[in-house]
């Protein structure tokens, strides 16, 4: 779930109810992709004047609807512009983010001690950062790469000891699902994260099915080993053409596509599956979402396995 400054008019009622609706959809877990979007802190404490959801408040309403929550770090939307200078300014910008997420890290910890002091809410941190078969993976990247994660990671264990750490990634066809997964099982070694989501890139067309399979395939085979938490995100939209040259805009996939991605993800031991996004997605109000929302429905009520476990 991504969480808007729209989202702080809502009451404990509202959010209650959403997480309602998660939990009644089979959703056991939700990802919160960050806390912080650019320099607007979205998740956190109101009381400081700033325009935010409280975290009480998302930890009691989540706890009432039987949900458990991931939560997501700072959210840069200059991110991937960033990388593509020379490796000096990559450097001190990763540098400059480290010490920001962690104040940030810092301030979150802080407030779940008083929100969850039981621990029966939150499951961990989410890094919000993605990694790519492009921009972060090239020579002159990598090793900074590699470097800022473990530095991150280790802020994060010193925050929450017991918390496990996750990220996503996708590909592009930039390199071979051999080369991506051997890539991904190295980087996550270096660094000590225990959870890896593969964002399957059929719903933004970085890849067709066919090509996620083969990705899927390879990821397996190198994060066999036990202890690697291993993940699909699939993509429950369907990018539609921009009508300006920076927009995004998507609409719900069919129900179709999408038991084709269920069965697909859970053919390669993946654990947990994720779907991307079901708030938009599956509780829009849009005509493709309540459709999706109908077979969504129905698969659930007959007797097949279970619909994924977390939403992000």
């Amino acid at each position: 779930m991504q969480v808007w400054t729209d989202h702080a008019p809502w009451s404990e009622k509202d959010w209650s109810a959403h997480f309602g609706e998660l939990a009644a959809l089979g959703f056991e877990e939700v990802i919160l992709q960050w806390s912080s979007h650019a320099d607007t802190t979205v998740l956190g404490d109101p009381s400081d004047g700033s325009n935010t959801v409280p975290l009480a408040v998302l930890a009691k309403s989540a706890r009432k609807a039987g949900v458990r929550l991931w939560l997501g770090l700072t959210y840069d939307p200059k991110f991937w512009s960033s990388l593509n200078r020379g490796s000096e300014v990559v450097a001190s910008y990763l540098n400059r983010r480290l010490a920001r997420e962690k104040i940030q890290i810092e301030r979150l910890a802080s407030q779940i001690n008083e929100v969850d002091p039981a621990g029966d809410v939150f499951s961990g941190w989410y890094i919000s950062d993605e990694i790519d078969d492009g921009k972060w993976r090239t020579s002159e990247n990598d090793g900074l790469v590699t470097q800022y994660l473990t530095l991150l990671r280790e802020q994060l264990a010193q925050a929450r000891p017991t918390w496990p750490v996750m990220i996503s990634g996708f590909a592009t066809g930039r390199m071979s699902p051999r080369g991506w997964a051997q890539s991904s099982k190295d980087l996550l070694g270096a660094t000590k994260i225990e959870g890896f989501l593969f964002q399957d890139g059929v719903g933004a067309g970085h890849l067709t099915l066919e090509q996620s399979e083969s990705y899927l395939k390879a990821l397996e085979t190198a994060l066999a080993p036990p202890g690697r938490n291993f993940g699909v995100v699939i993509e429950i939209f369907r990018k539609l053409p921009s009508v300006d040259s920076g927009g995004f805009t998507a609409e719900s996939a069919s129900g179709d596509r999408v038991e084709t991605q269920l069965r697909q993800a859970s053919c390669y031991g993946a654990d947990p599956v994720v779907v991307f996004s079901a708030p938009e997605y599956l509780l829009g109000k849009e005509s493709a979402a309540r459709r999706l929302k109908i077979y969504w429905d129905a698969r659930t009520s007959r007797a097949t396995p279970p619909p994924p476990r977390a939403g992000e």
